[in-house]
């Protein structure tokens, strides 16, 4: 999927890397952020991007379990990402220290979408529901999950 920037009247593509069809070019979402910077999930990782300087910063998670570099969606709050990925749930960017941290409420699955709500980060998952997250705690606030006889969930 191509990135494309309007700005001064024309359409300017952007690609994160010199190859076209590297997993940090398929962009999977995108929140504006705070001082002329733009946040996007991608196949390939996290990217910071600076409009203003075309700078951009690619971040990917690893521990000693796992490494972490497609993200499905993401949302933020304060100084905060919510970044939803598939396969392992839910993890938190701390922008300020550059710093991911994983979401305990939501450590395995895929996460489809993620929406703040107030304090509250609404979590959408493949199959096992919605968890609603205080951002501030960090705790399940609360889940839903529909099962109907036909043998589908509702999310």
């Amino acid at each position: 999927m191509d990135f494309f920037i309007y700005q001064e009247s024309a359409f300017r593509k952007v690609l994160f890397g010199s190859n076209a069809l590297s997993s940090i070019n398929f962009i999977t979402g995108i929140v504006e952020g705070y001082k002329d910077t733009f946040w996007l999930t991608s196949q390939g990782g996290l990217i910071e991007y600076n409009i203003e300087t075309g700078q951009s910063k690619v971040y990917t998670y690893q521990d000693d379990e796992k490494f972490v570099s497609y993200f499905s969606c993401l949302a933020l709050l304060k100084e905060k990402l919510y970044l939803g990925t598939a396969g392992s749930g839910m993890l938190v960017f701390d922008i300020g220290k550059a710093a991911f941290s994983i979401c305990p409420e939501v450590e395995n699955g895929y996460i489809k979408s993620i929406i703040t709500v107030n304090d509250e980060i609404w979590v959408g998952t493949n199959g096992s529901g919605i968890r609603i997250i205080s951002a501030s705690t960090g705790k399940r606030v609360i889940g839903y999950r529909a099962y109907f006889e036909c043998g589908c969930y509702l999310f």
